[in-house]
Protein backbone atom coordinates (compact mmCIF):
# COMPACT_ATOMS: atom_id res chain seq x y z
CA UNK A 1 0.00 0.00 0.00
CA UNK A 2 1.26 3.61 -0.90
CA UNK A 3 -0.05 7.01 -1.16
CA UNK A 4 0.15 9.75 -3.38
CA UNK A 5 -0.04 13.73 -2.97
CA UNK A 6 -2.67 14.42 -5.39
CA UNK A 7 -4.86 17.59 -5.88
CA UNK A 8 -8.33 17.70 -5.39
CA UNK A 9 -8.70 21.14 -7.37
CA UNK A 10 -12.00 23.37 -7.25
CA UNK A 11 -13.04 26.53 -9.13
CA UNK A 12 -14.62 28.88 -6.38
CA UNK A 13 -16.13 31.81 -6.79
CA UNK A 14 -18.26 33.85 -4.02
CA UNK A 15 -21.40 36.16 -5.26
CA UNK A 16 -23.81 38.60 -3.42
CA UNK A 17 -26.71 35.66 -4.04
CA UNK A 18 -28.53 33.29 -1.65
CA UNK A 19 -27.25 30.64 -3.16
CA UNK A 20 -23.11 31.63 -2.49
CA UNK A 21 -20.71 29.89 -4.79
CA UNK A 22 -17.07 29.49 -5.77
CA UNK A 23 -14.87 29.09 -8.28
CA UNK A 24 -11.28 26.55 -7.90
CA UNK A 25 -9.41 24.02 -4.92
CA UNK A 26 -6.86 21.10 -4.29
CA UNK A 27 -5.60 18.73 -1.69
CA UNK A 28 -3.17 16.14 -0.81
CA UNK A 29 -3.55 12.97 1.78
CA UNK A 30 -0.75 14.16 3.54
CA UNK A 31 -2.20 17.81 2.86
CA UNK A 32 -5.74 17.36 3.55
CA UNK A 33 -7.10 20.68 3.63
CA UNK A 34 -7.18 22.04 -0.41
CA UNK A 35 -5.56 24.92 -2.60
CA UNK A 36 -8.61 27.19 -3.94
CA UNK A 37 -9.16 29.68 -6.53
CA UNK A 38 -11.49 32.58 -6.14
CA UNK A 39 -12.34 34.13 -9.30
CA UNK A 40 -12.23 37.46 -8.15
CA UNK A 41 -8.57 37.07 -6.67
CA UNK A 42 -7.07 34.12 -8.73
CA UNK A 43 -3.65 35.29 -8.83
CA UNK A 44 -2.54 32.31 -6.27
CA UNK A 45 -4.08 29.30 -5.00
CA UNK A 46 -5.48 29.90 -1.44
CA UNK A 47 -5.04 27.17 1.52
CA UNK A 48 -8.28 25.54 2.32
CA UNK A 49 -9.09 26.47 5.70
CA UNK A 50 -10.65 22.65 6.98
CA UNK A 51 -9.47 19.36 5.76
CA UNK A 52 -12.86 17.91 3.16
CA UNK A 53 -13.20 15.05 5.38
CA UNK A 54 -15.05 18.26 7.65
CA UNK A 55 -18.53 18.36 6.87
CA UNK A 56 -17.75 21.95 7.05
CA UNK A 57 -15.46 25.35 7.44
CA UNK A 58 -14.88 24.72 3.65
CA UNK A 59 -15.22 25.12 0.09
CA UNK A 60 -16.35 21.94 -0.95
CA UNK A 61 -18.79 21.92 1.88
CA UNK A 62 -20.18 25.09 1.33
CA UNK A 63 -20.73 24.77 -2.20
CA UNK A 64 -22.68 22.19 -2.16
CA UNK A 65 -24.75 22.60 1.68
CA UNK A 66 -28.03 23.22 0.16
CA UNK A 67 -27.70 19.61 -1.77
CA UNK A 68 -26.22 18.08 1.49
CA UNK A 69 -28.73 19.54 3.58
CA UNK A 70 -32.50 20.96 3.23
CA UNK A 71 -33.16 24.09 2.52
CA UNK A 72 -37.01 24.54 1.59
CA UNK A 73 -36.27 27.15 -1.14
CA UNK A 74 -33.47 25.39 -2.71
CA UNK A 75 -34.19 22.76 -5.44
CA UNK A 76 -31.55 20.74 -7.61
CA UNK A 77 -30.63 18.30 -10.15
CA UNK A 78 -28.30 16.01 -9.30
CA UNK A 79 -25.82 13.81 -12.09
CA UNK A 80 -23.50 11.01 -11.54
CA UNK A 81 -22.54 8.35 -13.52
CA UNK A 82 -21.79 6.52 -10.47
CA UNK A 83 -24.66 7.62 -8.09
CA UNK A 84 -24.22 7.73 -4.30
CA UNK A 85 -25.85 3.92 -3.36
CA UNK A 86 -25.25 2.20 -6.58
CA UNK A 87 -22.55 0.41 -7.17
CA UNK A 88 -21.48 -1.18 -10.33
CA UNK A 89 -23.43 0.82 -12.75
CA UNK A 90 -22.40 0.92 -16.18
CA UNK A 91 -23.15 3.55 -18.41
CA UNK A 92 -21.17 5.02 -21.15
CA UNK A 93 -21.41 8.99 -19.65
CA UNK A 94 -18.58 10.08 -17.16
CA UNK A 95 -20.55 13.24 -16.25
CA UNK A 96 -20.88 14.33 -12.61
CA UNK A 97 -22.24 17.63 -11.57
CA UNK A 98 -25.32 19.67 -10.04
CA UNK A 99 -27.70 22.47 -10.95
CA UNK A 100 -28.95 24.16 -8.46
CA UNK A 101 -31.76 26.83 -8.22
CA UNK A 102 -33.87 29.09 -5.68
CA UNK A 103 -37.54 28.82 -6.17
CA UNK A 104 -38.15 32.00 -3.54
CA UNK A 105 -39.86 34.84 -4.63
CA UNK A 106 -38.17 37.75 -6.47
CA UNK A 107 -35.23 35.91 -7.04
CA UNK A 108 -32.80 35.14 -9.73
CA UNK A 109 -30.53 33.22 -8.40
CA UNK A 110 -28.50 29.77 -9.62
CA UNK A 111 -25.32 27.47 -9.43
CA UNK A 112 -23.75 24.85 -11.88
CA UNK A 113 -21.70 22.58 -10.32
CA UNK A 114 -19.42 20.20 -12.00
CA UNK A 115 -16.81 17.57 -10.89
CA UNK A 116 -15.47 14.12 -10.41
CA UNK A 117 -16.13 12.53 -7.76
CA UNK A 118 -18.04 9.38 -8.07
CA UNK A 119 -20.96 8.45 -5.15
CA UNK A 120 -21.30 11.93 -4.20
CA UNK A 121 -22.94 14.09 -2.88
CA UNK A 122 -25.93 12.10 -1.81
CA UNK A 123 -28.63 14.31 -1.43
CA UNK A 124 -30.21 15.99 1.73
CA UNK A 125 -28.54 13.17 3.75
CA UNK A 126 -25.76 15.35 5.16
CA UNK A 127 -22.35 16.04 4.38
CA UNK A 128 -20.06 12.76 3.77
CA UNK A 129 -16.90 13.02 1.88
CA UNK A 130 -15.97 9.44 0.58
CA UNK A 131 -12.50 8.76 1.96
CA UNK A 132 -11.56 6.11 -0.41
CA UNK A 133 -11.68 9.19 -2.62
CA UNK A 134 -8.68 10.71 -0.45
CA UNK A 135 -6.28 8.80 -2.35
CA UNK A 136 -6.85 10.60 -5.63
CA UNK A 137 -7.18 13.65 -7.41
CA UNK A 138 -10.61 15.95 -8.21
CA UNK A 139 -12.01 18.52 -9.25
CA UNK A 140 -14.81 20.33 -8.47
CA UNK A 141 -16.31 23.93 -10.72
CA UNK A 142 -19.00 25.93 -9.06
CA UNK A 143 -20.77 28.58 -10.89
CA UNK A 144 -23.38 31.49 -10.24
CA UNK A 145 -25.55 32.04 -12.90
CA UNK A 146 -28.78 32.96 -13.63
CA UNK A 147 -31.48 31.18 -14.16
CA UNK A 148 -31.77 31.64 -17.91
CA UNK A 149 -28.48 29.74 -18.15
CA UNK A 150 -30.06 26.54 -17.31
CA UNK A 151 -31.63 25.92 -20.41
CA UNK A 152 -28.00 26.03 -22.16
CA UNK A 153 -26.26 23.88 -19.72
CA UNK A 154 -29.23 21.27 -20.12
CA UNK A 155 -29.07 21.47 -23.87
CA UNK A 156 -25.58 20.23 -23.61
CA UNK A 157 -25.72 17.53 -20.92
CA UNK A 158 -28.59 15.74 -23.32
CA UNK A 159 -26.53 14.68 -25.41
CA UNK A 160 -24.15 13.11 -22.87
CA UNK A 161 -26.46 10.96 -21.06
CA UNK A 162 -25.94 11.84 -17.81
CA UNK A 163 -27.24 9.39 -14.89
CA UNK A 164 -30.05 11.55 -12.63
CA UNK A 165 -30.18 10.33 -9.37
CA UNK A 166 -31.92 13.42 -7.53
CA UNK A 167 -34.37 16.15 -8.83
CA UNK A 168 -36.58 18.21 -6.99
CA UNK A 169 -37.09 21.23 -9.10
CA UNK A 170 -40.59 22.22 -9.66
CA UNK A 171 -41.64 22.19 -13.18
CA UNK A 172 -43.10 25.81 -12.71
CA UNK A 173 -39.65 26.76 -12.49
CA UNK A 174 -38.53 25.30 -15.73
CA UNK A 175 -41.76 25.88 -17.88
CA UNK A 176 -39.55 28.04 -20.12
CA UNK A 177 -36.94 25.52 -20.27
CA UNK A 178 -37.99 22.69 -23.18
CA UNK A 179 -33.93 20.82 -23.12
CA UNK A 180 -33.91 20.90 -19.06
CA UNK A 181 -37.40 19.12 -19.23
CA UNK A 182 -36.37 16.80 -21.13
CA UNK A 183 -33.14 16.00 -18.96
CA UNK A 184 -35.06 15.75 -16.55
CA UNK A 185 -37.61 13.53 -18.00
CA UNK A 186 -34.16 11.15 -19.11
CA UNK A 187 -34.55 12.10 -22.47
CA UNK A 188 -31.81 11.09 -24.87
CA UNK A 189 -31.00 12.98 -28.11
CA UNK A 190 -30.93 9.79 -30.90
CA UNK A 191 -30.83 12.55 -34.17
CA UNK A 192 -28.44 15.26 -35.01
CA UNK A 193 -27.24 17.54 -34.45
CA UNK A 194 -24.67 15.17 -32.89
CA UNK A 195 -22.36 18.22 -31.39
CA UNK A 196 -23.63 21.05 -29.00
CA UNK A 197 -21.99 24.31 -28.25
CA UNK A 198 -23.13 26.54 -25.74
CA UNK A 199 -21.83 29.32 -23.99
CA UNK A 200 -23.09 31.06 -20.69
CA UNK A 201 -22.06 34.20 -18.65
CA UNK A 202 -21.60 33.90 -14.84
CA UNK A 203 -23.50 36.20 -12.75
CA UNK A 204 -21.76 38.89 -11.51
CA UNK A 205 -21.36 42.50 -12.11
CA UNK A 206 -17.44 40.98 -14.20
CA UNK A 207 -19.02 38.32 -15.66
CA UNK A 208 -16.94 35.06 -16.56
CA UNK A 209 -17.70 33.27 -20.10
CA UNK A 210 -17.94 29.94 -19.71
CA UNK A 211 -18.72 27.95 -23.22
CA UNK A 212 -19.85 24.25 -23.27
CA UNK A 213 -18.88 21.92 -25.65
CA UNK A 214 -20.34 18.53 -25.52
CA UNK A 215 -20.48 15.53 -28.07
CA UNK A 216 -22.90 12.08 -28.20
CA UNK A 217 -21.69 8.70 -28.88
CA UNK A 218 -23.37 8.81 -32.70
CA UNK A 219 -20.68 11.42 -33.88
CA UNK A 220 -18.05 9.24 -33.38
CA UNK A 221 -15.63 12.30 -32.74
CA UNK A 222 -12.57 12.60 -30.28
CA UNK A 223 -13.22 15.32 -27.58
CA UNK A 224 -10.11 16.90 -27.74
CA UNK A 225 -8.86 17.07 -31.58
CA UNK A 226 -12.21 17.38 -33.32
CA UNK A 227 -14.33 19.60 -31.04
CA UNK A 228 -12.08 21.21 -28.57
CA UNK A 229 -9.30 21.85 -30.64
CA UNK A 230 -11.29 22.89 -33.74
CA UNK A 231 -13.53 24.95 -32.02
CA UNK A 232 -10.78 26.99 -30.28
CA UNK A 233 -8.60 27.06 -33.10
CA UNK A 234 -5.51 26.79 -30.39
CA UNK A 235 -3.12 24.04 -29.62
CA UNK A 236 -3.96 22.68 -26.24
CA UNK A 237 -2.25 20.69 -23.45
CA UNK A 238 -3.62 18.26 -21.66
CA UNK A 239 -3.24 17.11 -18.27
CA UNK A 240 -5.38 13.81 -18.57
CA UNK A 241 -4.63 10.11 -18.13
CA UNK A 242 -4.09 8.48 -21.66
CA UNK A 243 -3.53 4.83 -23.35
CA UNK A 244 -1.18 3.98 -25.59
CA UNK A 245 -2.99 4.62 -28.57
CA UNK A 246 -4.19 8.11 -28.41
CA UNK A 247 -1.12 10.33 -29.47
CA UNK A 248 -0.58 14.15 -28.95
CA UNK A 249 -0.54 15.04 -32.50
CA UNK A 250 1.91 17.54 -34.12
CA UNK A 251 0.21 18.28 -37.25
CA UNK A 252 -1.31 21.18 -38.30
CA UNK A 253 -0.03 24.87 -37.68
CA UNK A 254 -0.76 26.16 -34.22
CA UNK A 255 -3.41 23.64 -33.90
CA UNK A 256 -1.28 20.47 -31.89
CA UNK A 257 -2.27 18.45 -28.69
CA UNK A 258 0.25 18.52 -25.72
CA UNK A 259 0.39 16.45 -23.10
CA UNK A 260 1.69 17.32 -19.84
CA UNK A 261 4.15 15.15 -17.85
CA UNK A 262 3.60 13.41 -15.18
CA UNK A 263 4.12 14.02 -11.86
CA UNK A 264 3.48 17.90 -11.51
CA UNK A 265 2.83 20.00 -8.84
CA UNK A 266 0.34 22.71 -7.74
CA UNK A 267 2.17 24.77 -5.48
CA UNK A 268 3.23 22.78 -3.57
CA UNK A 269 1.35 19.69 -4.25
CA UNK A 270 1.89 16.82 -5.97
CA UNK A 271 0.32 14.94 -8.03
CA UNK A 272 0.66 12.20 -10.86
CA UNK A 273 -1.37 10.88 -13.45
CA UNK A 274 -1.83 6.97 -11.90
CA UNK A 275 -3.94 9.04 -9.00
CA UNK A 276 -5.16 12.06 -10.32
CA UNK A 277 -8.38 11.26 -12.32
CA UNK A 278 -9.23 14.98 -13.66
CA UNK A 279 -9.02 15.76 -17.12
CA UNK A 280 -7.76 19.43 -17.94
CA UNK A 281 -6.38 21.56 -21.15
CA UNK A 282 -5.24 25.14 -21.30
CA UNK A 283 -5.05 26.72 -24.80
CA UNK A 284 -1.62 28.12 -26.49
CA UNK A 285 -2.03 30.98 -26.98
CA UNK A 286 -4.09 31.65 -23.86
CA UNK A 287 -6.65 32.35 -21.79
CA UNK A 288 -8.54 29.39 -22.14
CA UNK A 289 -9.22 26.77 -19.28
CA UNK A 290 -10.77 23.55 -19.74
CA UNK A 291 -12.46 20.49 -18.04
CA UNK A 292 -12.89 17.53 -19.80
CA UNK A 293 -15.27 14.71 -18.93
CA UNK A 294 -13.40 11.67 -20.40
CA UNK A 295 -9.49 10.81 -20.48
CA UNK A 296 -7.37 10.78 -23.31
CA UNK A 297 -8.27 7.41 -24.50
CA UNK A 298 -8.92 6.71 -27.42
CA UNK A 299 -12.51 4.66 -26.94
CA UNK A 300 -14.32 8.30 -26.20
CA UNK A 301 -14.60 8.37 -29.83
CA UNK A 302 -18.10 5.86 -28.85
CA UNK A 303 -18.68 7.33 -26.04
CA UNK A 304 -20.40 10.95 -25.20
CA UNK A 305 -18.23 13.51 -23.54
CA UNK A 306 -18.26 17.47 -22.60
CA UNK A 307 -15.72 20.02 -21.86
CA UNK A 308 -16.52 22.56 -19.97
CA UNK A 309 -14.06 25.88 -20.62
CA UNK A 310 -13.75 29.25 -18.78
CA UNK A 311 -12.51 32.02 -20.37
CA UNK A 312 -10.35 33.64 -17.68
CA UNK A 313 -6.67 34.86 -17.80
CA UNK A 314 -6.01 34.48 -14.53
CA UNK A 315 -7.76 30.77 -13.78
CA UNK A 316 -5.95 30.07 -17.41
CA UNK A 317 -2.86 31.30 -15.73
CA UNK A 318 -2.78 29.38 -12.53
CA UNK A 319 -3.38 25.89 -14.70
CA UNK A 320 -1.19 27.00 -17.47
CA UNK A 321 1.83 26.82 -14.64
CA UNK A 322 0.92 23.36 -14.32
CA UNK A 323 1.05 22.96 -18.11
CA UNK A 324 4.53 24.65 -18.47
CA UNK A 325 6.23 21.72 -17.12
CA UNK A 326 6.43 19.90 -20.56
CA UNK A 327 9.52 18.65 -20.53
CA UNK A 328 12.69 20.13 -19.57
CA UNK A 329 15.60 21.28 -21.83
CA UNK A 330 18.39 19.77 -19.79
CA UNK A 331 20.98 21.50 -21.82
CA UNK A 332 21.84 22.19 -25.71
CA UNK A 333 25.17 22.18 -26.93
CA UNK A 334 26.45 23.72 -30.18
CA UNK A 335 29.79 23.05 -32.05
CA UNK A 336 30.49 25.18 -34.49
CA UNK A 337 32.41 23.94 -37.70
CA UNK A 338 36.51 23.54 -37.05
CA UNK A 339 36.30 23.75 -33.41
CA UNK A 340 36.82 20.99 -31.23
CA UNK A 341 35.04 22.00 -27.84
CA UNK A 342 31.42 23.08 -27.85
CA UNK A 343 29.38 25.58 -26.59
CA UNK A 344 26.68 24.53 -23.80
CA UNK A 345 23.36 26.13 -22.48
CA UNK A 346 22.45 24.72 -19.43
CA UNK A 347 18.28 25.24 -18.54
CA UNK A 348 19.71 25.78 -15.29
CA UNK A 349 22.03 28.78 -16.21
CA UNK A 350 20.60 30.04 -19.79
CA UNK A 351 21.93 33.41 -19.87
CA UNK A 352 25.13 32.77 -21.67
CA UNK A 353 27.00 30.01 -23.39
CA UNK A 354 29.64 28.07 -21.47
CA UNK A 355 33.02 26.64 -22.92
CA UNK A 356 32.58 22.94 -23.29
CA UNK A 357 35.44 20.92 -20.25
CA UNK A 358 36.33 18.99 -23.37
CA UNK A 359 37.16 18.94 -26.65
CA UNK A 360 33.66 16.23 -28.18
CA UNK A 361 36.57 13.47 -29.51
CA UNK A 362 37.33 12.35 -26.12
CA UNK A 363 34.75 9.76 -24.60
CA UNK A 364 34.45 11.59 -21.17
CA UNK A 365 34.22 15.00 -19.53
CA UNK A 366 31.58 16.65 -21.93
CA UNK A 367 28.18 17.11 -22.25
CA UNK A 368 27.68 15.19 -25.40
CA UNK A 369 29.35 12.16 -23.55
CA UNK A 370 27.44 12.82 -20.62
CA UNK A 371 24.40 12.99 -23.01
CA UNK A 372 25.10 9.45 -24.36
CA UNK A 373 26.66 7.97 -21.67
CA UNK A 374 23.57 5.21 -21.70
CA UNK A 375 23.29 4.93 -25.06
CA UNK A 376 27.33 3.89 -26.16
CA UNK A 377 27.32 1.99 -22.75
CA UNK A 378 25.13 -0.88 -21.23
CA UNK A 379 23.08 -0.07 -18.58
CA UNK A 380 20.85 -2.87 -18.01
CA UNK A 381 18.10 -0.11 -16.70
CA UNK A 382 18.69 2.50 -19.78
CA UNK A 383 16.60 1.34 -23.02
CA UNK A 384 16.55 3.58 -25.81
CA UNK A 385 15.26 3.94 -29.67
CA UNK A 386 17.38 5.36 -31.90
CA UNK A 387 17.05 6.84 -35.40
CA UNK A 388 19.39 8.25 -37.66
CA UNK A 389 19.34 8.96 -41.84
CA UNK A 390 22.75 8.18 -41.87
CA UNK A 391 22.61 5.11 -39.49
CA UNK A 392 25.93 3.87 -37.96
CA UNK A 393 27.88 1.46 -40.40
CA UNK A 394 25.36 1.78 -43.20
CA UNK A 395 27.08 3.67 -46.02
CA UNK A 396 25.05 5.58 -49.12
CA UNK A 397 21.57 4.93 -47.48
CA UNK A 398 18.62 6.99 -49.23
CA UNK A 399 16.14 8.13 -47.60
CA UNK A 400 14.52 11.10 -47.60
CA UNK A 401 14.03 11.86 -43.78
CA UNK A 402 17.07 13.97 -42.29
CA UNK A 403 16.09 13.49 -38.76
CA UNK A 404 18.52 12.22 -36.04
CA UNK A 405 17.93 11.34 -32.58
CA UNK A 406 17.78 9.35 -29.50
CA UNK A 407 14.96 7.93 -27.36
CA UNK A 408 16.26 6.96 -23.53
CA UNK A 409 13.85 5.54 -20.47
CA UNK A 410 14.63 3.50 -17.34
CA UNK A 411 12.67 0.58 -16.74
CA UNK A 412 13.28 1.01 -12.95
CA UNK A 413 11.74 4.76 -12.44
CA UNK A 414 9.45 7.66 -14.00
CA UNK A 415 13.05 9.07 -16.29
CA UNK A 416 13.06 9.36 -19.69
CA UNK A 417 14.97 11.68 -22.55
CA UNK A 418 14.66 12.68 -25.64
CA UNK A 419 17.95 13.89 -27.74
CA UNK A 420 18.09 15.22 -31.40
CA UNK A 421 21.23 16.06 -32.65
CA UNK A 422 22.87 16.47 -36.23
CA UNK A 423 25.47 14.27 -36.41
CA UNK A 424 25.40 11.47 -39.02
CA UNK A 425 26.50 8.02 -38.22
CA UNK A 426 26.52 8.71 -34.66
CA UNK A 427 26.28 7.60 -31.82
CA UNK A 428 26.66 3.47 -32.63
CA UNK A 429 24.86 1.69 -29.70
CA UNK A 430 26.76 0.08 -26.78
CA UNK A 431 30.22 -0.16 -28.52
CA UNK A 432 31.40 2.56 -26.94
CA UNK A 433 31.32 6.30 -27.05
CA UNK A 434 33.53 7.22 -30.59
CA UNK A 435 32.91 10.53 -32.33
CA UNK A 436 33.40 10.72 -36.50
CA UNK A 437 36.53 12.83 -36.91
CA UNK A 438 35.10 13.79 -40.42
CA UNK A 439 32.46 15.71 -38.53
CA UNK A 440 35.11 17.90 -36.59
CA UNK A 441 34.79 20.64 -40.17
CA UNK A 442 31.42 20.91 -39.41
CA UNK A 443 28.94 22.80 -37.23
CA UNK A 444 26.20 20.66 -35.09
CA UNK A 445 24.27 20.91 -32.68
CA UNK A 446 22.61 18.90 -29.67
CA UNK A 447 19.69 18.94 -27.86
CA UNK A 448 18.88 16.87 -24.60
CA UNK A 449 15.17 17.08 -22.74
CA UNK A 450 14.25 15.14 -19.90
CA UNK A 451 10.75 13.95 -19.77
CA UNK A 452 8.43 11.88 -18.46
CA UNK A 453 7.68 8.60 -19.99
CA UNK A 454 4.21 9.28 -20.52
CA UNK A 455 5.43 12.03 -23.24
CA UNK A 456 7.06 9.21 -25.31
CA UNK A 457 4.02 8.54 -27.11
CA UNK A 458 3.25 11.95 -28.55
CA UNK A 459 7.17 12.31 -29.75
CA UNK A 460 6.84 8.43 -31.40
CA UNK A 461 3.96 9.89 -33.41
CA UNK A 462 5.86 13.55 -34.48
CA UNK A 463 8.71 10.86 -35.83
CA UNK A 464 6.66 8.47 -37.32
CA UNK A 465 5.35 11.41 -39.87
CA UNK A 466 9.11 12.35 -40.59
CA UNK A 467 9.82 8.61 -42.17
CA UNK A 468 12.75 8.05 -39.64
CA UNK A 469 14.93 5.57 -39.74
CA UNK A 470 15.65 3.36 -36.92
CA UNK A 471 18.51 1.77 -36.45
CA UNK A 472 18.24 0.10 -32.91
CA UNK A 473 15.79 -0.50 -30.52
Amino acid sequence: LYCFFLPIYRILKHQNVRIKMVMGTKTAPAQPNGKIIFATAAGAWDNGAQPFTNAGGHSFGKAIEHVVGNNGNIKFLAYNNAPPGVPNLKTKSNSKGIIILSDAAATDSAAWIVHTVPGFPAAKTGYNWPVAENARGHLLICLTISESQINAIAASLLLVQPVIYYNDIPQTETAGMPYFNKLADGKISTLPPFTSRQTIRTQNANPVTVHIYSKSESSKYEIYKKVIVKVLKKTIKVWSRRDNILKGDCRGSQRHIRLIKSPAAINGHNTNLEADITNWAVSDPGNIFCHIDKPYFKNQTREPAMAVCIDNNEIFARFNEIAAQLGTVKQIVYKAPGEANGKIIESAAAVAWQNGAQPLTNDAQHSFATALQHVVGNNPNAKFLAYNNAPPGVPNLKTKSNSKGVIILATNADSAAWIVHTVPGFPAAKTGYNWPLAENARGHLLICLTISESQINAIGFCIITTCSTTYTL
